[in-house]
């Protein structure tokens, strides 16, 4: 057992290589070559790895991809194909964009500025979590940086403010729920806001369907929004916190919004490099600037201001695991 727990990470890599050798040696369905089975066999297990845990993702992808050319199953450029695919390259950008609005703060001023407008009762606290979500979700493709490193805080605040002053534990479901399924329909409503939205737009280019950020968002934009409308509503229905009003969130998000004091150089920044960003994948197709290219933009802006250094690129391991 106890060999089990400090091997953990190699016993599951073993499983996930299992149920790869166990597939490339099944009969593959009539129809299928036998290297389009094989393929199928190294991605199953890559997945089985990715989902087991065994080593980290941009590892796992190394060995996938080793393993696909020594045994013939793609050539080298095959294999390296996808890296040149201006979809993977514009949701890798806006992860390190995504940066700039962590370490300059302006997603939490957003964030208390949002609940701090429609923080009087406890739907409109609702509400206030998936509009902050759906703001920011544009340019952070990362559900882990967008509502653990923004959002979630905030619900933990908030669910302290309302466990120890007004005693309602209920509070805390509402607004738990409330994120989590919130960020479920934001992470489809725009190219750029999940790491795994570039998987479906490619496969769509396979099919001869070419995505854009600006159909993808127009698209999404209408059923999205309906949908967060309704979220924050339905879960108040289900799991109703015991206090309505809560003067208490509202105070708190202006009483940090205060302690942040005024915007600063590097939020102002960021700001207008958010709005350049958004303009310039909406208008992208009509001036002739890809939306790679746009994150590119802002991304040089981040690095040429001082907001973002190199280093903070290199360190931005959601990005290159996405890549």
């Amino acid at each position: 057992m106890s060999f089990l727990k400090s091997n953990r990470g190699a016993v599951n890599f073993l499983i996930a290589a299992l149920i790869g050798i166990f597939i490339w040696f099944s009969p593959e369905p009539e129809g299928l070559n036998p290297r389009g089975w094989h393929l199928f066999a190294i991605f199953v297990a890559t997945m089985a790895g990715i989902i087991l845990k065994s080593f980290p993702m941009g590892a796992i992808a190394i060995f996938s991809l080793t393993l696909s050319i020594v045994t013939g199953t793609l050539t080298f450029s095959e294999a390296f194909d996808g890296f040149s695919c201006d979809v993977v390259w514009l949701v890798v950008l806006a992860f390190f964009v995504a940066r700039g609005f962590i370490s300059t703060g302006l997603g939490n001023r957003m964030a208390y500025k949002v609940m701090s407008l429609l923080g009087k009762n406890s739907l409109g606290l609702g509400y206030g979590l998936v509009a902050t979500d759906l703001i920011l979700a544009p340019t952070i493709p990362s559900v882990t940086a967008r509502v653990g490193g923004v959002v979630y805080p905030i619900v933990k605040a908030l669910t302290d403010v309302f466990t120890g002053k007004s005693h309602d534990p209920k509070m805390g479901a509402f607004l738990s729920l409330t994120a989590f399924q919130g960020s479920a329909i934001t992470s489809a409503m725009f190219l750029t806001s999940m790491a795994g939205n570039p998987l479906i737009a490619e496969l769509a280019r396979s099919q001869g369907i070419d995505i854009s950020w600006t159909s993808w968002a127009l698209a999404a934009i209408l059923p999205g929004l309906i949908s967060l409308g309704l979220v924050p509503y339905v879960i108040y229905r289900l799991t109703p916190p015991t206090i309505r009003q809560t003067p208490h969130a509202k105070e708190m998000a202006e009483e940090r919004l205060k302690s942040m004091g005024p915007m600063r150089r590097n939020e102002w920044i960021m700001l207008g490099t958010f709005a350049l960003l958004i303009t310039l994948w909406i208008l992208g197709p009509r001036i002739g600037v890809k939306a790679p290219v746009a994150a590119l933009i802002g991304l040089s802006i981040l690095l040429v201001t001082g907001i973002m250094k190199w280093k903070d690129v290199l360190e931005e391991q959601g990005a290159w695991d996405t890549f």
